[in-house]
């Protein structure tokens, strides 16, 4: 794992996020509600060293050059590939559940490593009326990414049906499924799930998990997903909530590949 060196000049340095389209070659610009958050909350001047991430794995480390009314133009003099992320990619469909507890999952789930997000509407899901704008859900994402030092920023995918969240990881070399009546724990997926996907493929690179919302998912989803070679697992003795459930599932699929 690389890290960053904190030079003496400076005794912490932020981390900011900026879209691709704003590094230029060896110069970045950062507007908008970074810009904001820079100049007016941190009082960062010309001079100040600074980390920017683009969501697509690139840390650059270097400095501003220049504040303007409405952007700061800065200088990189060191970029990094990927730091601090996970090989494995992992794709988590989580089914839409209350109020801001799909907030807590996306911010957690972007904290410990997740690749991709896919909202899923469910038999027992809620309506998709209470569904909020995915911007919301991606600045969250955003912020969770800055705070935990990643450089990848997770996709979210729309809100699409069980069948068609099931498509989109179709081509994951391990797939997933809660499924709390199942009887074997997570402690299967070492001795029987992850041997039995090596028979095919002796690295795994993509994996997905499929959470359902409050309830599960029914038994004819559950079989449905079976046909499409999802493993069920049991995350335990304890009931948990969807979220956290999601977050569970996660962290063991991560540190069970030694990339947590």
């Amino acid at each position: 794992m690389k890290r960053i060196t904190v030079l003496p000049s400076q005794k912490h340095i932020e981390i900011f996020y900026v879209k691709p389209g704003d590094i230029n070659g060896d110069n970045f610009i950062i507007k908008g509600s970074e810009f904001h958050h820079a100049k007016n909350v941190l009082r960062m001047k010309t001079g100040d060293q600074i980390i920017v991430v683009d969501g697509n794995g690139n840390e650059y480390i270097g400095m501003i050059k220049e504040m303007q009314y409405d952007r700061i133009v800065g200088s990189i003099f060191k970029t990094l590939l990927k730091p601090r992320e996970p090989v494995l990619e992992v794709s988590i469909i989580q089914g839409l559940i209350k109020g801001n507890r799909f907030k807590y999952f996306v911010e957690k789930a972007t904290e410990i490593g997740v690749r991709k997000i896919i909202p899923v509407y469910t038999e027992r899901s809620l309506s998709m009326d209470s569904v909020k704008d995915i911007k919301h859900w991606e600045n969250t994402a955003i912020s969770a990414m800055k705070q935990s030092g990643r450089s990848v920023l997770p996709e979210i995918s729309e809100v699409c049906s069980f069948k068609e969240s099931l498509e989109k990881v179709e081509k994951c070399d391990i797939k997933l499924i809660a499924h709390s009546k199942f009887k074997s724990g997570f402690k299967s997926l070492e001795s029987s799930v992850i041997p039995e996907v090596r028979k095919h493929k002796s690295v795994i690179k993509t994996a997905a998990v499929a959470v359902g919302p409050e309830g599960g998912f029914t038994a004819d989803e559950i079989k449905y997903a079976k046909t499409n070679n999802f493993f069920p697992i049991n995350l335990g003795e304890r009931r948990l909530r969807s979220e956290t459930a999601s977050i569970v599932a996660l962290t063991i699929l991560l540190f069970s590949e030694g990339d947590l």
